[in-house]
């Protein structure tokens, strides 16, 4: 228990550190990065995008981190203990207070997973949640929240069981879903995360400065925990275009462009990677179309299987992606070793005209319906140019005319969560290293994540099965015969899986950038040595 002292010190300490930082912030304590647009949410509890959870990360932090060894490492916790069956682990939270001053408890972790899991809170990743005992039963409504399988034993302990063994458990609690919120702030004002003025941190880093559309400003938080290994006094954020964003980069006006914060142009790629200023990391992320299944045209199955074939993924990865992707077949990236062959044909035009054929003749569709179709995705360069790819290549195979529809990031996640959309170019990258995280994404049409309008019985059953599996082969077996499923019913079109590409400061040293698109700038420094 803090003594009145030691607790007004702590509340003192922000203000002397602020007043002392600005007069020592200099080049060498600080960096400019550019995160492309305006943030879709800062609470941890509604983050859907890799951008927003990597903007999070700067200021909120959860039980562990990922580490510069690319493993989880513990963070909000001190400490912990699994019990026999592997089924229920006790943390032990470390002595942390929120940037107001007020600490960190373990009821802060319970609000923010209960807030979540309420049936009206629109959280779009609330089902990683359901690894804990009772969670899924508690979003549909079907159990109160008292019966959630997460409890505060008193304000440093709290205690998780589980639905079933998760040896990834360590690594999903970095993620943003499982961070505490400020209780005590959100209770009065659930805006509080619209706005530098009321955002509270648990982070490395303070929201210092938030102009809205235009940029950031993210200030080494003097109450973090482990302040003494954050390095950075400073880190501007900026919202705009990648092509700005890369002649500013060649004026040094930036000191990071590209993955995962923002987008290099393929001609960018192109000319980068010539003159050996190019960085790249594999990610285990996927490209791919999700189709609206409850639109009359895309309920019909040879519709979806005449668009998913007749797609040439191998010109899609040389022109668009300048080389640095591989065409997929499948949801799960090639890198989690999960099918060992293609499940279908790229560019099969033989078998997507015979699809389309049997649509007409079977009267699923008419012809007519061919020629109002709707491709919907985020208004950006790269999106843009793939569209127009995708576009050509259906009018070419299958005579089908596309209209194109590009909307900012804000408006393109609201028309998908409400399919409010007919076809949308889509992105999945892993939160945890697994491929229930990406098959998990389509398990049920109420899944937030979804948005497809599908849904598979024995694809849900299979992986209920899986979460149960002790044994390695059959859950792999499992997951690989769901997967199947999904594609052969074809509720999404898989595109490319893409590697990261991105240029940076070579004076840039310790940024975490891993296979699951996080970027993580807490133990970032400039090695002043090099010029």
């Amino acid at each position: 228990m803090k003594t009145p002292f030691k607790l007004f010190f702590c509340l003192l300490l922000p203000f002397i550190f602020s007043s002392c930082e600005k007069k020592n912030i200099d080049k060498s304590s600080q960096i400019n990065i550019n995160i492309t647009a305006e943030p879709n949410t800062l609470d941890p509890r509604r983050a859907r995008s890799l951008n927003d959870s990597n903007v999070i990360k700067l200021y909120m932090e959860g039980l562990t981190r990922i580490g510069l060894d690319q493993k989880p490492t513990l963070a909000l916790c001190e400490s912990y203990e699994v019990s026999k069956d592997l089924k229920t682990y006790t943390f032990k939270l470390r002595d942390a207070i929120w940037s107001d001053g007020n600490a960190i408890t373990a009821k802060n972790f319970i609000d923010s997973w209960k807030k979540s899991l309420s049936p009206t809170f629109p959280s779009a990743q609330a089902n990683l949640l359901y690894v804990i005992k009772n969670a899924k039963k508690v979003k549909q409504g079907l159990l109160p929240p008292n019966l959630l399988g997460a409890k505060a034993i008193d304000k440093k302990t709290l205690q998780i069981r589980l639905e079933y063994e998760a040896p990834y458990l360590l690594e999903l609690l970095s993620y943003p879903c499982f961070f505490p919120i400020p209780s005590h702030i959100d209770k009065s004002n659930q805006n509080w995360s619209q706005n530098s003025e009321s955002y509270i941190c648990s982070g490395p880093f303070l929201l210092k400065q938030w102009k809205h559309s235009d940029s950031m400003v993210a200030e080494k938080n003097p109450s973090y925990w482990d302040v003494k290994n954050v390095n950075l006094h400073r880190i501007n954020l900026s919202m705009i275009d990648s092509q700005t964003g890369l002649n500013m980069f060649e004026n040094n006006e930036l000191d990071w462009e590209g993955s995962p914060l923002s987008t290099l142009s393929a001609d960018a790629l192109q000319s980068l990677k010539r003159l050996g200023k190019l960085y790249t990391q594999s990610l285990s992320g996927t490209s791919f179309l999700r189709l609206n299944t409850d639109q009359h045209l895309f309920k019909s199955l040879n519709v979806r299987k005449a668009l998913l074939l007749s797609l040439n993924r191998q010109d899609i990865a040389q022109s668009i992606f300048n080389g640095l992707a591989e065409t997929a077949t499948t949801l799960v990236p090639k890198d989690f070793h999960l099918q060992e062959t293609p499940l279908f044909k790229d560019a099969d035009l033989i078998k997507a005209k015979d699809y389309l054929k049997k649509a007409i003749d079977n009267q699923e569709i008419s012809s007519s319906d061919l020629n109002n179709i709707t491709l919907s995705y985020i208004s950006r360069e790269r999106s843009h140019k793939l569209a127009q790819l995708i576009q050509d290549q259906w009018r070419q195979a299958l005579n089908i005319k596309v209209s194109l529809r590009p909307v900012e990031l804000k408006v393109f996640f609201d028309l998908v969560r409400k399919q409010n959309y007919q076809i949308a170019i889509s992105s999945w990258e892993a939160d945890f290293n697994d491929p229930i995280n990406f098959l998990e994404v389509f398990k049920s049409k109420t899944t937030a994540t979804n948005n497809t309008g599908w849904e598979n019985t024995l694809y849900q059953n299979y992986l209920d099965k899986s979460n149960f599996s002790r044994l390695a082969q059959e859950r792999k077996a499992l997951l690989k015969a769901s997967e199947k499923i999904l594609i052969e019913n074809a509720p999404i079109i898989p595109l490319v899986h893409y590697q990261m590409a991105f240029v940076k400061n070579p004076k840039i040293k310790n940024v975490v950038v891993s296979s699951t698109g996080g970027i993580d700038f807490k133990w970032c420094f400039l090695d002043k040595e090099i010029k």
